[in-house]
């Protein structure tokens, strides 16, 4: 168990300042029942519950699917120690991931204590159950047990060989800061069936911001930044993922821990699709058998059609950068007459060194994605560096 924490507020008045304390691994049974799973060892009791409970700390809600658990943990409303745990497990044919992330907002003596922590394990698999050798043969000849013919069984989902990226998710989708705090965000690429990959995404911020992150997502707002909000992507293969971050001053952060929104979108994820469809999957045709469902499927797939293109004509319009009228004078014929020519320009700042193809806004060196739309921003073939 890895255990990492970010301290925020942390005063005399509240005490020792929390410190890592991880453990090694070990062997722990593991069975299932009822949609949850039961684990013998290791801490963790089951996955409708918290690593951390106790301390008036209970389950206030959970979510399960097949292959995936998330239990949220909370103190009690009129508990001035406000703590909010979330438990999220996912599971393959062979390792189960666990993920919780916890919050601390205390106010003692007048002094605000803030703290998050950040807990991870990984269950590899051993042995199943069932798997151990039989036991020895007695002398007794064992009876004879009709045959029964092998079942075909569908290899369920695995991890193992995990398909192309297909979107990036940034958690939290929304962080409230106060100046001089820090937080480490957490960013995944997975492919279409929800397997996480070995691909680190790129963070970046707009220029100029008081806001700064690092290349492993530790976002860090500067003491003297104003209120306000700042984008923060993470993105790859030209899109990315938009978490906001929003700067209040001690006054304000204190008024939303008051009424208890100072952890408002800390639930969210954001999420960027990096691909559309079925990545290495086959192709499946539906055959329809009435001859007039086919039509009036043809006809509204029309009408979006159609639709979208009116909207793609009119974003384009409004993306479209402004230009201006340059003429030309060139020789024509014979030498002695003048041919004047005029062709528009995109009027993109020579002093931008990058622009985004998109909304044709332009940047100086530094982010890798546009902070208003998470496009990779592109060189600006008109730039002139400074003498």
């Amino acid at each position: 168990m890895s255990e990492a924490w970010s301290i925020g507020d942390w005063g005399e008045p509240c005490g020792p300042r929390p410190a890592p304390r991880g453990s090694g691994g070990g062997v722990v049974a593991v069975s299932e029942g009822g949609g949850q799973l039961t684990f013998s060892g290791g801490g963790y009791p089951r996955t409708n519950g918290c690593f951390e409970m106790g301390g008036g700390i209970q389950v206030t809600s959970h979510s399960a699917s097949p292959r995936g658990w998330r239990t949220t943990c909370a103190t009690a409303p009129s508990d001035p120690r406000r703590a909010t745990i979330i438990t999220t497990l996912t599971a393959t044919d062979r390792v189960i991931s666990f993920d919780e992330t916890g919050q601390y907002q205390f106010l003692i003596q007048g002094q605000n204590c803030t703290a998050s922590v950040r807990r991870s394990r990984t269950y590899t698999l051993v042995k199943r159950q069932g798997e151990d050798p039989p036991a020895a043969a007695s002398s007794a000849p064992p009876a004879a047990v009709p045959e029964k013919p092998p079942v075909e069984e569908k290899p369920a989902p695995s991890c193992e060989q995990p398909g192309e990226a297909a979107r990036i998710e940034v958690r939290p989708g929304r962080k409230t800061l106060k100046p001089g705090e820090s937080f480490q965000a957490k960013a995944a690429v997975l492919d279409e069936a929800g397997c996480r990959l070995a691909v680190a995404p790129s963070w970046s911020v707009g220029p100029g911001s008081k806001v700064s992150v690092s290349p492993g997502g530790l976002v860090t707002v500067a003491a003297d930044a104003p209120e306000g909000e700042t984008p923060v992507l993470a993105g790859i293969g030209g899109k990315a993922a938009r978490m906001v971050v929003e700067v209040v001053s001690p006054e304000r952060y204190a008024q939303l821990l008051a009424s208890g929104a100072s952890r408002r979108g800390e639930d969210e994820v954001a999420v960027a699709l990096l691909v559309t469809g079925g990545v290495g999957s086959s192709a499946v045709a539906a055959k329809d058998g009435g001859e007039r469902r086919r039509m009036v499927f043809l006809g509204v797939v029309g009408g979006v059609v159609v639709a979208l293109v009116g909207v793609g004509v009119v974003l384009l319009r409004r993306a479209r950068p402004e230009v201006e009228a340059v003429e030309e004078i060139v020789a024509g014929e014979p030498a002695s007459q003048v041919v004047r020519k005029r062709r528009l320009v995109a009027k993109i700042p020579a002093s931008s060194a990058l622009f985004c193809p998109t909304c044709k806004r332009g940047f100086s060196a530094g982010p890798a994605f546009c902070p208003q739309d998470g496009t990779r921003l592109e060189p600006n073939p008109a730039w002139k560096p400074p003498s």
